[in-house]
């Protein structure tokens, strides 16, 4: 099993953020989609080797876009709270 540390060796979380916005979709069913497009890089992440417990994923829906209006939105990618 691998463990997601910095050079320090320094054991790191990953935070997943899932974003969509399906115009025909509710605000629930957005932030279940966004959900499970995290969980699914997750379980990637698992098979790869990462330990599930330093992962954690987070839905946003609709609520914080990652693209808007056709362009990414700056700092979302890559970003940690």
């Amino acid at each position: 099993m691998l463990d997601a540390q910095d050079k320090k060796g320094v054991k790191a979380t990953v935070i997943i953020e899932g974003h969509a916005c399906h115009s025909a979709g509710s605000a629930i069913y957005n932030l279940a989609l966004s959900e499970n497009a995290a969980k699914v890089l997750a379980d990637r992440l698992v098979d790869a080797g990462i330990s599930r417990g330093q992962i954690k994923i987070v839905g946003r829906g609709n609520q914080f876009p990652a693209i808007k209006d056709g362009k990414p939105v700056t700092g979302t990618v890559g970003t940690m709270a």
